[in-house]
């Protein structure tokens, strides 16, 4: 059991350390009622892959990245970034806020 907990405890400080400057340059650089309406859920190879509840706001986001946010994005970033895969899922996911991040 404590193998599991330490593989978990693992992967999250992993994803944290993938993630985590690039959600805080996201909620910073989208204002609040877009940002609220996506979920940022990996990133690999340098593609963050983000899921969004509707295709307007995949429209809208993808509009922003190819005016400046992606190198805006790229800037604020560790790590490469290459691009952001937009994702319509019709829904975020059940039970948590719409701002939470997973990987």
């Amino acid at each position: 059991m404590g193998d599991a907990i330490a593989s978990l405890q693992r992967n999250a400080e992993k994803s944290h350390r993938q993630l985590g400057s690039f959600v805080e340059a996201w909620d910073t650089l989208l204002p609040p009622e877009l940002s609220s309406q996506t979920c940022v859920e990996a990133k690999r190879g340098g593609v963050v892959h983000v899921r969004v509840g509707s295709a307007s706001i995949a429209w809208e986001l993808d509009r922003r990245l190819r005016e400046g946010l992606l190198e805006e994005l790229r800037s604020r970033c560790s790590g490469a970034i290459s691009r952001v895969q937009v994702r319509v899922s019709g829904q975020l996911r059940t039970g948590s806020s719409p701002n939470s991040r997973t990987a």
